[in-house]
């Protein structure tokens, strides 16, 4: 009985932020561009590990080169290549974190404006005794602070969503790239490990 409750209250909340992305149809264009620059920028992560690679192996043998193949490359040797390449990902991670932040953030105020413009309309239909029941400052908030932090439900959030959420899809592919084996053995240890540190972790707050 406790738990249907609770099921509504998730079933209400979703169909409000359903509803509440909507509103983002407007912007779909802008909103798929700022996407593209959180791709651009979850896909630097695995570039950074994989240049410690080089990094490595240039400190080992200096006189090596990075490409050996490439005419005009062969001779660039790691440690010279290795710091240019540094600079080319986070000019290309800064790259996507522009892109990704500048222009949600015009899909942000653009459905701030829209709902605001929304609510003044309907509070200039209601009736006289609405405004003489309700306190003019929460009027006034509504408009100028509760939009705000509503809107931050249906930008902010898919962004951490979106940007965290590839890259880690991008380091697991990358791990799976270098060593597969290795990769799976982690993940059936992983429950291993959680139990592990969830008992270690109550034995020391008890203490």
């Amino acid at each position: 009985m406790s738990d249907a409750p609770l099921k509504a209250e998730q079933d209400s909340s979703l169909k409000i932020y359903f509803r509440l992305l909507g509103y983002v149809k407007p912007y779909i264009g802008i909103f798929l561009l700022s996407i593209v620059g959180f791709v651009i920028f979850a896909s630097t992560q695995p570039m950074l590990a994989g240049i410690l690679k080089y990094f490595v192996d240039g400190l080992s043998n200096p006189e090596a080169v990075l490409f050996p193949n490439v005419p005009y490359l062969r001779d660039l040797q790691l440690l010279m290549a290795v710091p240019l390449l540094i600079i080319l990902i986070a000019a290309w991670q800064g790259l996507g974190s522009f892109l990704g932040n500048y222009y949600l953030a015009k899909v942000s105020l653009g459905l701030v404006h829209d709902l605001r413009v929304e609510l003044f309309n309907k509070l200039l239909v209601l009736p006289n005794r609405y405004f003489d029941t309700h306190n003019s400052g929460h009027l006034i908030s509504r408009i100028t602070f509760n939009v705000t932090m509503v809107t931050g439900a249906a930008t902010d959030a898919i962004k951490v969503v979106i940007r965290e959420g590839l890259t880690v899809v991008f380091l697991f592919v990358y791990l799976l790239w270098m060593n597969w084996k290795l990769t799976l053995v982690m993940l059936a240890i992983l429950p291993l490990i959680a139990v592990m540190v969830g008992s270690t972790s109550k034995k020391f707050r008890k203490q």
